[in-house]
């Protein structure tokens, strides 16, 4: 357990995680873990969740991923959005470990695919923006092919239709991509 927070840098961003596999002494699926991004590494917290750290220069590949973890939100809108985390690094005790993820949000199961799917673009944006990868690690994060303006915006009208997305944020999002028309 880190004690001196001075070892970690900044704190970046928090998150909200459930943890789906990977650490043999915790049962699967572990609801409201934070995650915690340092320019040193990573912090998970949760309640009957053993605080965990993994230091950049520890993680062997670092990979968004499609799938469903936690079952009861699972819904058709998950379908094909790259919601889990999955990281492999090497843990106290030298052993290669894989922690698989899924990013959490308070939305309804019907928008929850979606803000997870960006709430993970935004997680590697920042890690990327701070050198995080160039600086620490071995592999840069892998990711499917993005998808295209048309299809986004396509999906935005299908969450607007629903009822999900305002007027405002409908037409505030559209008008942001198809600036990059």
């Amino acid at each position: 357990m880190i004690t001196d927070f001075s070892e970690t840098g900044t704190l970046l961003r928090m998150w909200n995680v459930t943890y789906v596999s990977g650490l043999l002494s915790v049962p699967k699926l572990r609801r409201e873990i934070a995650m915690q991004l340092f320019e040193k590494g990573f912090c998970f917290t949760g309640s009957f969740f053993p605080d965990l750290w993994i230091f950049h220069n520890s993680i062997i590949d670092f990979k968004l991923a499609t799938g469903w973890g936690d079952f009861w939100k699972k819904s058709i809108y998950d379908h094909g959005r790259e919601k889990m985390i999955e990281i492999t690094f090497f843990n106290a005790t030298n052993e290669k470990t894989t922690l698989r993820l899924e990013m959490a949000t308070n939305a309804s199961p019907l928008a929850s695919a979606f803000d997870e799917y960006h709430a993970c673009k935004e997680l590697v944006c920042l890690m990327r923006s701070n050198g995080i990868f160039f600086r620490n690690s071995p592999s840069q994060p892998t990711t499917s092919a993005s998808l295209s303006t048309l299809a986004q915006i396509a999906q935005l009208s299908e969450l607007h239709k629903s009822g999900v997305l305002t007027d405002e944020e409908f037409e505030t999002k559209k008008a942001e991509l198809l600036k990059r028309i």
